[in-house]
């Protein structure tokens, strides 16, 4: 990594801790495909630094936000955002350093994920929360992975669902040459307006990208979620993702439940909200996630027609 990089990162940290820093050890750690990540330590302790690779310059302010909101209901333990700044055209962003591969404790993931959901459904406002008349979406845009994801905030989940998530994603595979997408789309709709027009749920924060890579354990065993994409949404999602590479193990469903059970319906709407993030692997990753995405919109066309 450039050095007027580490530099600029050395001055931010140390304006951020109003003490002068010098980065004494930095050690690089697995961090994915878009950002660069590291261990640093300096004199006032260690932090975990992600340097972007190819991400957009607000990717890490969104970040911020995701995790500031999450954090505020002191339910479900966040990494504490320590500084961001950006040199030249490399965005980076300072988190507190948290040591994992402690023993998973998945049923505790669950209980504190549902009491998570719970708090932000009963009204107190949180940063960048939505306002009243408009309660689904965020206050500002994010990513997930590479893909922005518009979180223009809108009266009803349905809507929302179909012109940020569903009706966005449709759009770019359209864009992309995917022919055989283009031509469920109207399929597609139709599903998800027999699908969720009778189901409001009630507005929550979610992480939006709660995937088993977003996860991990303290040393002391304590569940901790990252790399967010916020936003306040249907509990559901959170859910339906976790089942989608892999699943979680039977302790967090089963806590989960056991803390606030989910309704009636949800296996029909877990294809739905999964089939955003299929869409999104489409149009970021090929052609080899279109079948998959084919298949799903055609399991929501069955549902539908379920419903009568």
């Amino acid at each position: 990594m450039n050095s007027e990089v580490w530099d600029d990162i050395r001055k931010t940290l140390s304006i951020r801790l109003q003490r002068t820093c010098s980065l004494q050890d930095i050690q690089p750690v697995s961090g994915g495909d878009i950002n660069d990540a590291y261990a640093v330590a300096t004199e006032a302790g260690r932090y975990f630094v992600k340097i972007s690779r190819n991400g957009s310059a607000d990717a890490f302010t969104a970040e911020q936000a995701g995790l500031e909101c999450l954090g505020f209901y002191q339910k479900l333990r966040v990494p504490h955002v320590v500084c961001l700044g950006i040199c030249g055209s490399t965005p980076y962003l300072v988190l507190e350093y948290i040591p994992l591969n402690g023993s998973a404790n998945d049923a505790l993931l669950g209980n504190q994920l549902a009491e998570l959901h719970l708090a932000s459904s009963l009204g107190r406002t949180a940063p960048f929360q939505p306002p009243t008349q408009t309660p689904f979406g965020f206050s500002v845009d994010n990513y997930i992975g590479l893909s922005r994801q518009c979180n223009t905030t809108l009266q009803s989940w349905c809507e929302f669902w179909l012109q940020n998530r569903l009706g966005y994603q449709i759009k770019l595979a359209s864009e992309n040459g995917y022919s055989q997408i283009r031509a469920l789309e109207n399929s597609a709709i139709t599903a998800t307006e027999t699908l969720l027009k009778q189901h409001f749920p009630p507005p929550c924060v979610v992480h939006g990208d709660l995937w088993g890579g977003n996860k991990g354990y303290d040393l002391t065993g304590t569940p901790i979620i990252y790399d967010p994409a916020a936003y306040f949404g249907d509990r559901e999602v959170d859910i339906a993702l976790s089942h989608l590479f892999g699943g979680f193990s039977e302790a967090f469903y089963r806590a989960y439940q056991k803390t606030w059970p989910l309704p009636e319906g949800f296996q029909q709407r877990q294809t739905l909200y999964n089939l955003y993030h299929q869409l999104n692997h489409l149009n970021l990753f090929g052609g080899v996630y279109l079948g998959t995405c084919i298949a799903s919109i055609k399991s929501l066309e069955k549902y539908a027609a379920a419903y009568g």
